[in-house]
C-alpha cells in the first residue's frame, strides 16, 4: 500500500517513502527502519528531514542507489535541495558489482559499476544550492556520496560507517564542474578517498567533467584511512582549494595531488592551494584481505609526476608518527611533477621508530622549507 510506512526493515518502504518527497517542501522521514528496492528521487525545493533513528537500508540485490537527485535524469539543475540526518545503509554485502572496461583506463584496467551506473549511495548531478548533513553512510558497493555539477554546496557532519570489506569505498566524491563549495567534519575511516575533488571522469557512468574551484575543506578524522582528501585533475583545472584540520593515520596519503589517465592535448593542473593545520601519521591498520598492498612506504603528503602544481603552502603540519615500522617520507615529489612555488611552513615531525625522510624530491624540484 503505497501510502503506508511500514518502518519495520522487512516489508518495501520504497513507495511510501517516495509519496513522501513527491509532495517537496519539508518532509520528514520518522524514526524506524526503511528498506528500499530501486532509487528515491529528491526534486528542487525539497527538505527532507531524517529523524536519528531513521534507518534506510539498500534491499538485497536492488544494485542502486538510495537516494538520487530528479536532475541525474533530466540533466537539468535542481535547486535548494537539503537532506539531513538518517542512516543509509548500503548493504554492499548483498549487493552484485559488475565490471565492464574503463574507456580511459588500459586495456587490463577496470573500474566497478554496477547496471549501467557507478553503485553510489547517493547522487546529486547538476545542482545549485545543495545542503547534505549529519548523515551516516553506511556500507556503500563504492562510494558513500557523489556530488557532480554543482555551485553553492555544503557538506557538513557526516559520518563513514564502513566495514572496509570492499575496495573503492569512497567517502564524500566531488566532481567537475564544481565551484563554491564546503566540507566539513567528516569522520570515520574509508577504504579509498574520504574526500576526493576529482575534475575529469567519463560519460558512461555519469560523471561530468570540468573544472572544480573555490571549495574549503575542514575537519577530516580518522584512526585507519585510506587517502585523506585526493586532489585529481586529468587536463580541466583544479584550483582555489584550502584543506585544514585533517587529524588521522593514513594507510596511504593524508593529501595526493594525482591525475588519473589524463586526456593527452591538456596538463593536469593544481593550482592555489593550501594545506594547514594538520596532524597526520602513518596507520599501523592492515589492509583487509581484499585490497591488500604494502603502504608503509606511501609518503603522507603526494605529488604525482605528470602534474603540474602551482602555488601550494603546507603550513602548521605536524607528524606525529605512531607506526614505529613506517620509513616513509612525509613528503614525496615524483620526478616529472612540474612544482612550482611549494612553501613548507612549520613543519613538526615525531617518531617512536627510525627517524623517516622529510622530503623525497628525486627530481629535484624547488622547495621552499
Amino acid at each position: 500500500m503505497e501510502g503506508k510506512l511500514f518502518a519495520d526493515g522487512i516489508h518495501d518502504d520504497t513507495a511510501a517513502l517516495q509519496a513522501l518527497l513527491d509532495q517537496g517542501g519539508e518532509v520528514y522521514f520518522p524514526s524506524g527502519k526503511y528498506l528500499v528496492s530501486r532509487p528515491l528521487i529528491i526534486r528542487t525545493n525539497t527538505h527532507l528531514r531524517a529523524a536519528r533513528g531513521a534507518h534506510l537500508r539498500l534491499a538485497d540485490g536492488a544494485n542502486c542507489s538510495l537516494l538520487d537527485n530528479e536532475g541525474l535524469y533530466t540533466r537539468t539543475p535542481d535547486v535548494n535541495i537539503t537532506v539531513e540526518g538518517g542512516i543509509w545503509d548500503g548493504n554492499h554485502a548483498n549487493q552484485s558489482r559488475v565490471m565492464i572496461e574503463n574507456e580511459n583506463a588500459p586495456c587490463d584496467e577496470q573500474i566497478y559499476i554496477g547496471n549501467s551506473l557507478l553503485v553510489l549511495l547517493m547522487r546529486f548531478v547538476h545542482t545549485q544550492r545543495l545542503t547534505l548533513r549529519d548523515i551516516t553512510f553506511r556500507d556503500p558497493t563504492s562510494y558513500a556520496l557523489h556530488v557532480a555539477d554543482a555551485t553553492y554546496f555544503n557538506i557538513e557532519n557526516t559520518t563513514l560507517d564502513f566495514d572496509l570489506s570492499k575496495p573503492n569505498m569512497d567517502g564524500v566524491h566531488i566532481q567537475g564542474p564544481a565551484r563554491f563549495g564546503r566540507i566539513t567534519n567528516v569522520t570515520g575511516n574509508a577504504n579509498d578517498d574520504h574526500i576526493a575533488l576529482c575534475t575529469n571522469g567519463t560519460v558512461r557512468s555519469e560523471i561530468t567533467s570540468g573544472p572544480i574551484e573555490d571549495v574549503d575543506i575542514d575537519g577530516l578524522y580518522c584512526d585507519n584511512g585510506y587517502t585523506g582528501v585526493r586532489l585529481l585533475s586529468c587536463g580541466e583545472p583544479l584550483r582555489n582549494v584550502n584543506i585544514r584540520n585533517i587529524h588521522g593515520d593514513f594507510r596511504f596519503y593524508a593529501v595526493s595531488f594525482t591525475h588519473h589517465y589524463p586526456l593527452r592535448d591538456k596538463p593536469p593542473v593544481l593550482e592555489n592551494i593550501t594545506v594547514s593545520n594538520c596532524t597526520v601519521s602513518k596507520s599501523r591498520g592492515d589492509f583487509p584481505p581484499v585490497h591488500r598492498k604494502p603502504s608503509l612506504g606511501q609518503p603522507l603528503f603526494f605529488m604525482e609526476k605528470g602534474c603540474r602544481i602551482r602555488n601550494v603552502e603546507f603550513r602548521n603540519i605536524t607528524r606525529h608518527e605512531r607506526n614505529p615500522e613506517t620509513l616513509a617520507a612525509t613528503f614525496l615529489i615524483e620526478e616529472g611533477a612540474e612544482a612550482e612555488d611549494i612553501r613548507i611552513r612549520g613543519l613538526r615531525e615525531t617518531f617512536c621508530g627510525e627517524t623517516a625522510p622529510t622530503l623525497r624530491n628525486p627530481g629535484g624540484a624547488d622547495i621552499d622549507i
